[in-house]
């Protein structure tokens, strides 16, 4: 959402964002790409006017016909992620970036302009490991493996 109102509000260009990735969500992607249309400007491109992107309803409509109507919302699914990952002890500013969220504390924000970019690679790839453990019934990671430099600068700090 703050990437799309950064859009609207300073013109037509999409500002840089990193969006740290699982290599299975990775795979996933280049997949799509490979069946993209030709020039098309984005991923997942609207049915009928292929240089806009898909409508916002269009996951929850998917959700909606998979059976989920009334129990799961796209939205949903980023609070279930959130919470999950939160529980099990991943860093609140990792989760929150990840999500896109500008800091409330506006204070903070002005000073803190860390990415978290490996620390959020390893987040997500601790998800989608978690996703396939519980797909094919294996033990379940633990997240420690995921997180082993809490407390210490992150590669991106120390190649500044």
């Amino acid at each position: 959402k703050q990437l799309r109102s950064r859009v609207r509000t300073q013109g037509n260009e999409i500002p840089p964002y990193v969006m740290p990735l699982s290599v299975q969500a990775i795979a996933i992607v280049q997949r799509l790409m490979q069946l993209r249309t030709r020039g098309a400007r984005y991923l997942l491109v609207h049915r009928y006017e292929p240089q806009e992107m898909i409508s916002e309803n269009t996951l929850n409509t998917a959700i909606s016909r998979m059976g989920y109507k009334g129990r799961l919302t796209g939205h949903g699914i980023r609070a279930t992620i959130s919470t999950a990952l939160n529980e099990v002890g991943f860093v609140e500013e990792w989760i929150e970036a990840q999500l896109s969220h500008a800091d409330a504390n506006q204070i903070r924000a002005a000073y803190n302009h860390a990415k978290y970019v490996e620390p959020r690679r390893r987040m997500m790839q601790y998800w989608a490991d978690l996703l396939d453990a519980l797909e094919v019934g294996i033990p379940v990671p633990t997240p420690e493996v995921y997180m082993p430099n809490i407390g210490r600068p992150s590669a991106d700090f120390l190649s500044m």
